[in-house]
């Protein structure tokens, strides 16, 4: 069920062994160095950090990049709208009047009541 104390005993013998061997195999007068393997560990986020921040840049030119091509279909859009606005006034103030000359100024037979 649980582990002895001999078991326990065994599991840290066996790890100890481990290490020394893992020490043996570097060069001789050459210890391990924690802040090399932080060093390592930290180029690497930085560079996959560094990967990040260039598409998300992308990404964001290519976002402002169609913001203003839709900014300029809107404009043109809104020119359009103001053109045919102004085009049915205009319209409208020409029928306006010719209707009254033909009417001579007096209401159109004409009743939609």
């Amino acid at each position: 069920m649980y582990p002895t104390r001999a078991d326990r005993r065994a599991a840290c013998d066996q790890v100890e062994r481990r290490i020394r061997a893992a020490v043996d195999r570097l060069p001789a007068g050459h210890q391990p160095d924690p802040r090399q393997a932080r060093i390592s560990r930290l180029r690497d986020i930085n560079e996959r950090l560094a990967g990040e921040l260039a598409r998300t840049n992308t990404e964001f030119t290519l976002l402002k990049e169609r913001h203003r091509l839709l900014l300029s279909v809107l404009a043109a859009k809104d020119d359009e709208l103001e053109r045919l606005r102004r085009e049915l006034s205009t319209f409208a103030g020409t029928h306006a009047a010719r209707s009254q000359r033909r009417a001579g100024g007096q209401r159109s037979v004409r009743s939609f009541y």
